[in-house]
Parts: structure tokens; sequence; C-alpha cells
């Protein structure tokens, strides 16, 4: 029997709110999801997902609590509330899956990476598909044809209505942790590999596949290890459907990368625009480029960046794009003397994506270090932010943030810059 989940509803709320010109909606925190299992889920939040009218919240913990193969716990939106709907786990494992470290939906499906799942060989990795009918159903076991030992396929994952992209950032085709990404085709029944996509450049270290995206023929591919610009720097494939094959057509490698700017550790694809986070730029505050479809070639717009922000906020870590909306964690943001973190919050307005604000979470109920923003996701309307614990101190229960629009402000341009 499922139960009624109470979601607690959060007043205070730092807010940097903008200051002139014209008016844009503001978001705050209205409620909260707090791990069902208490301290022993202080991982969950992990990893967000919005699906509909449900969310999904990874978390490390396994059914019985254990810190074992992991779990996503499913909430559903009814008229009175929210309910705990749920619970999705990989069948028949025991070993540390990290089922959940990566999600990602299309229609009424939700696809969940394990990397760490060693039922073909060590953090060889694994993915499952589920399906939302009568009830949420596991419909699709994903594992590679072949797959080396310590690859961690799942580790990013898209799916675009019948198409499902995996990366594998470790495996090791071209050197040590050159990544490779599998195409699996869900279009005439059970969902098969189709195809292996290595950079066609690849070499040791890009870690190829870290983050994915899929829309329509389109597929990005970030390897923000790679050192055309200096030692992971990082880089974009772009891919499109072809004749049967997803073909490489484009690498994204702006002029002004450096050293350790990690360009394509996060990416987004929504509609014509391409959105790539670069979460080392400038001892690691973080940027944001934006790319437009001219033809059919991507072309840079702008490079996003917080005048207001410092070292070590990592925008960019995070990203999520939906109707115009794009949200990026800034989980690294430091607070009065631990790391709160934050999210930044864009919308596209006349082609242009401006920065509306920043919101971090009140510090009332906790004291650990807990990196709000370490995931995000939005439907375009809402926002669901989630965390992580990795603090040596007593741990205390994980949680998710349900923000919303609340009021009407007017926007600021002069708290964020573009290159």
């Amino acid at each position: 029997m499922t139960s009624l989940t109470v979601l607690l509803t959060v007043v205070s709320t730092s807010i940097m709110r903008p200051m002139n010109c014209d008016e844009h909606t503001i978001y705050e925190i209205v409620e909260v999801l707090v791990a069902p299992n208490g301290p022993s889920e202080r991982q969950f939040g992990k990893n967000v997902e919005l699906i509909g009218e449900w969310f999904a919240v990874a978390t490390d913990s396994g059914e019985d609590g254990s810190l074992q193969p992991g779990s996503v716990h499913l909430y559903e939106h009814l008229e009175f509330g929210w309910r705990s709907g749920k619970l999705l786990h990989a069948p028949e494992r025991t070993w540390p899956d990290e089922f959940g470290s990566d999600m990602d939906s299309s229609h009424h499906r939700l696809l969940v990476g394990a990397p760490g799942d060693s039922e073909v060989d060590w953090d060889s990795g694994a993915a499952w598909l589920y399906e939302l009918r009568d009830d949420w159903s596991l419909i699709s076991a994903l594992q590679p044809k072949q797959v080396e030992s310590g690859a961690r396929f799942g580790d990013a994952v898209a799916l675009d209505g019948a198409w499902a992209a995996i990366g594998a950032p470790r495996s090791d085709g071209l050197g040590i942790a050159s990544g490779a990404v599998y195409i699996f085709d869900g279009r005439s029944g059970p969902w098969t590999e189709v195809q292996r996509i290595e950079a066609p450049d690849g070499a040791s270290g890009d870690f190829f596949g870290d983050s994915v995206a899929l829309s329509g023929r389109w597929l990005a591919v970030g390897s923000w290890g790679d050192d055309d610009r200096g030692e992971k720097s990082g880089s974009v494939w772009i891919f499109h459907h072809e004749r049967g094959k997803w073909r490489p057509v484009q690498k994204i490698v702006p002029q002004e990368l450096e050293s350790r700017d990690r360009f394509g550790c996060s990416l987004e694809l929504s509609g014509d625009w391409l959105i790539v986070g670069s979460s080392g730029w400038n001892t690691n505050q973080g940027a944001i480029y934006t790319f437009n479809l001219d033809g059919a070639t991507w072309l840079k717009n702008r490079r996003l960046h917080s005048r207001a922000g410092t070292s070590q906020e990592w925008l960019g870590y995070s990203l999520s794009v939906k109707k115009g909306m794009m949200v990026s964690g800034v989980p690294g943001r430091q607070g009065e003397d631990i790391m709160d973190g934050g999210v930044d919050l864009f919308k596209l307005e006349a082609g242009t994506w401006r920065w509306i604000q920043r919101v971090t979470p009140s510090r009332k109920d906790w004291h650990q270090p807990h990196q709000f923003g370490w995931s995000v996701t939005t439907d375009g309307t809402r926002i669901l932010v989630g965390r992580i614990d990795d603090a040596d101190g007593q741990a205390e229960p994980g949680r998710a943030w349900l923000l919303e629009n609340r009021a009407r402000a007017p926007s600021v341009s002069a708290l964020i810059s573009d290159d």
C-alpha cells in the first residue's frame, strides 16, 4: 500500500532578486522532500527528474537503507498534495551499483543509469528503462553486447522517444578512459543496441560520454577531459542521424578555452539550442556556453557567467533546459562557513538567454555541507533541485526541493556577464 507523504513548506529562502527593467517571474522554494529513511539516506537527492506529474529522486540506499545498489523514489502530484508512489531499484542486485547516478525521461518513460553494476564485469555498468502504464514497471534492461571492466556504462543517459544514448566514459577503446556512447533503438519493439560511438579523435583521459543529450536527429556528447586547448579543457562532439547511422558532423571547442575548464561536463539539447556547462572556468567559478543551430551548424551564441560569482562555485556543473527555462546548479557556492550551494535561473527572451535570479536554501535544518544544486531538473515551469552530503561529520537526511513561481520582480543584467 502506498503511503501519503507530507511535504514541508519552506518559508525561509534566500533569493538574489533582479533589480531593474523588464518583469520576470520569481521562483521560490515551496516544498521539501526529506529522505524517508532518515540519515541512512544522506545521498537522497543525488539526482532528480521531473516526469509529467511525477518526481523522481535518487539515493544511494537500497530498500533496507544500506548503501548498496541504490534506488529511486517516485512521488506523484495529486490534487491535495504529493504522494509517495513507488520505489524503483534494479532487480536482483546487491553490489553498490550506483543505480540512479543519472536519469532522463521522455513521455512516460524513465531511463536510469547504474554505472557501478558488475553483473557482466566489475563496474561495467547497466541501465534500466521503466514505463508508466497503470503503474511504473521495468520494460527493459539495457547492457552493451560487449563492455569492459570499469567502463561505467550508465554514468550518463539520454532518452528521446524510442532512442536512448548511454555513456561509458571510462571505456578504453581508444586509450584508458577515452570513452564511448552506446545507442539503443526501441522503434520496432524490443530495445536493442544498434551502434557504439567513439570520438573520431579520441584519446586517453577524454571521458567521452560523461554527458549526453538527444533531441530528434541530434546527439551531443561531452568530453570534458579532452585537451585540445590544454589539459582537461574539454570539448563536445555533435552527431546527426543520417542513412541509418549516427554520424559525427561537428566538434565544438571554443577558442577561449583553457586548461581545466572542463567544457562539456554537462549539456542539454532543447529545440535549436545546445547548452554546455564548463564548471572549471576561471578557477572553478564556472560558466555556461549557449549555441544556436544555423542550418546544419551549431554556432556560439554567448558565454554566461555570474559577475557576483566567486571561485569554486562550479556554475554549469548541473544543467536542465526546457521550454525557454534554463536551470544551472552552483553546488560549490560557499555560505557563511560551509558549502551551501545554489541554483541560477535563466529565461530565453527574444533569442537571448537572460539571468533572472539565484536561489539558495535556508540552512536552519542542517549543519553539514550539502551542495544544493548538485542535480537540477525543470519542465519549463517547475524546478526540482537535489543535493549530496559528502561531509565527514554526523549524517543528515537527504533532501530535494521544489521551486515554483510565487512573485514577480524586475530584472537586472549587471549580475550576469556574457562574451
